[in-house]
């Protein structure tokens, strides 16, 4: 379990045994500069753990600042050490009042799909800021490259298996089992995909 808040460091406990399995305080590269903040937001996109936090507190004269960063496998067993840095978020915008009360609001929700999330950072008597978050990654089986794989990539595969549609519009994307050839074998994949199988 993550715990997060003022005067402390985000910090990964063992709630069955109690022993604090990492801290910020143990990863120079990823801490914030101070402790007096205590926003934080824990999330997931394309099976990877992602922490967004405030980077900077209110005592930092550039005021508060927002940092992104991403989680390998083994994430939980690793602590931050399976972390590596992605981006500290613009500070402009965000105002220069620095918040007294410790808080930096920061919070993330489902996008258009499961692979976009919308980040909101909050700097409390400032501003609010927006931004979105992509997985670009192409997704096996997702021919028209929509980041879902439904009905439709299927008509596209249809449509090269028939000639209706040279294979290079879909850059490699309709050979899904890269065989080195599109055919109903790279359907069946794609069938088997939207039923879970």
């Amino acid at each position: 379990m993550w715990v997060k808040g003022g005067s402390v460091y985000l910090t990964l406990y063992d709630f069955l045994t109690g022993n604090i399995i990492d801290s910020f305080d143990n990863n120079s590269a990823l801490k914030p500069k101070n402790t007096a903040s205590n926003g934080a937001a824990l999330f997931e996109m394309g099976g990877k753990p992602y922490r967004l936090y405030c980077s900077g507190d209110h005592g930092d004269s550039a005021g508060l600042q927002y940092t992104l960063i991403e989680g390998g496998d083994d994430t939980e067993e690793g602590g931050f050490a399976a972390y590596h840095y992605m981006w500290t978020f613009p500070a402009q915008g965000l105002g220069s009042v620095n918040s007294s009360t410790w808080d930096a609001p920061c919070c993330v929700n489902r996008g258009a799909n499961d692979r976009e999330k919308y980040l909101y950072v909050y700097a409390p008597g400032n501003g609010l800021a927006a931004y979105t978050l992509r997985d670009i990654t192409p997704l096996p089986g997702d021919v028209n490259a929509d980041g879902e794989i439904n009905i439709t990539d299927i008509n596209c595969l249809i449509n090269v298996i028939l000639g209706n549609t040279p294979a290079a519009t879909y850059e490699g994307r309709a050979d899904v089992n890269g065989d080195g050839t599109t055919d109903i074998l790279d359907a069946n994949i794609i069938i088997n995909l939207i039923l879970g199988k």
